[in-house]
């Protein structure tokens, strides 16, 4: 083997022996980076979904509060209150505009 052979073949060595621990480091580091930006990103997924089923929770709630009040304010007038079924039925029939949000009908029971 030559001088100029042998140094080519040291160069290779060299340059071989620095290049393949470097790749690996950096393949490492990049896996950790690749999940570690996973880990953060299902964080971040997670409290977003968490918020967001509080806040259509919470537009529900207003949702129904507002059925809530519309069904006490009509259970709270005299005419229910009567024993008299026609002056009930015509209790209901003056707040059926109100009333037609229940599309299944409202129904009074003693």
């Amino acid at each position: 083997m030559s001088a100029g052979t042998r140094r080519r073949s040291l160069r290779a060595r060299i340059i071989g022996w620095s290049f393949v621990p470097t790749a690996i480091i950096l393949a490492v580091v990049a896996l950790l980076n690749f999940y570690s930006y996973q880990n953060v990103t299902e964080s971040l997924v997670m409290e977003r979904d968490r918020e967001l089923a509080r806040l259509s929770a919470s537009q529900l709630m207003a949702d129904l509060q507002q059925h809530v009040e519309l069904l006490l304010a009509l259970a709270r007038s005299p005419e229910l209150y009567a024993p008299d079924p026609q002056g009930q039925q015509a209790a209901l029939s003056r707040v059926a505009n109100r009333l037609v949000v229940f599309d299944g009908g409202v129904v009074i029971l003693d």
